[in-house]
């Protein structure tokens, strides 16, 4: 598992050339798998993805609307995320 944090901490670091990424998506790609597989993670990771998902689409989702009560559920979701994903 620390194996597949690292990995996703380079991953996020752009500073590589495309065949470096690669590899790092497909050892990414199998952390996700493995961790999918494992009952205890399953929700975790799962949660985890969207809440990423979510996050990367923030602007997006927030500039979508002009309803204040979407953005603030936007909001809403987004502090949740945030959360989850420091623990």
């Amino acid at each position: 598992l620390e194996d597949c944090e690292t990995v996703y901490t380079l991953k996020s670091e752009r500073h590589y050339n495309s065949g470096e990424r690669r590899i790092l998506k497909d050892k990414w790609d199998n952390c996700v798998k493995e961790l999918l597989e494992n009952d205890e993670y399953k929700a975790l990771v799962e949660e985890y993805i969207n809440c990423k998902y979510f996050l990367a689409n923030y602007d997006y989702n927030y500039k979508q609307s002009d309803n204040f009560m979407v953005q603030h559920w936007v909001m809403n979701e987004a502090s949740d995320c945030h959360n989850k994903l420091e623990k």
